[in-house]
């Protein structure tokens, strides 16, 4: 007991504290766990409310990913990244009646993209020399 009144040294009040702390071990475990699980349950539980309140909002927004290749230097850069591919496969089959289903697939995959990526700058040069559209009319066609 710390409060009793005990004629005792001066440094055997340090031990009585230490034995208490290494005496009360059953009490000190349980109270810590509960501690930590009490901290850990408020932040779940403030991290489950802002997930629940975003998540409609999220569903309502537009889902549009963002635009990588509309930069025209962009889409030149991947359109020489996808002809150096094909040319790559052309080369590598050069002169054979047959190609590998994995390599044919790869090839139809690489030219569709070209396919597209040119459509893209296209688009992307005509909207740049044609100024912006109203309506599929420009200013100086009004």
């Amino acid at each position: 007991n710390f409060n009793s009144n005990t004629t005792s040294s001066d440094s055997e009040w340090t031990h009585q504290i230490a034995n208490s702390f290494s005496n009360n071990v059953d009490g000190i475990m349980p109270f810590c766990i509960a501690v930590v699980t009490g901290i850990g349950m408020f932040f779940s539980m403030i991290y489950t409310a802002y997930g629940l309140a975003s998540f409609p909002i999220y569903l309502m927004r537009p889902m549009t990913r963002p635009e990588q290749l509309k930069d025209t230097k962009n889409l030149q850069v991947e359109l020489k990244r996808v002809d150096s591919d094909l040319d790559m496969l052309y080369t590598k089959y050069r002169g054979k009646d047959t190609w590998p289903p994995k390599d044919k697939a790869k090839k139809n995959m690489l030219e569709r993209k070209k396919k597209q990526l040119q459509i893209k700058k296209e688009r992307a040069d005509s909207s740049v020399s044609q100024g912006p559209k109203y309506r599929n009319e420009t200013c100086c066609e009004k």
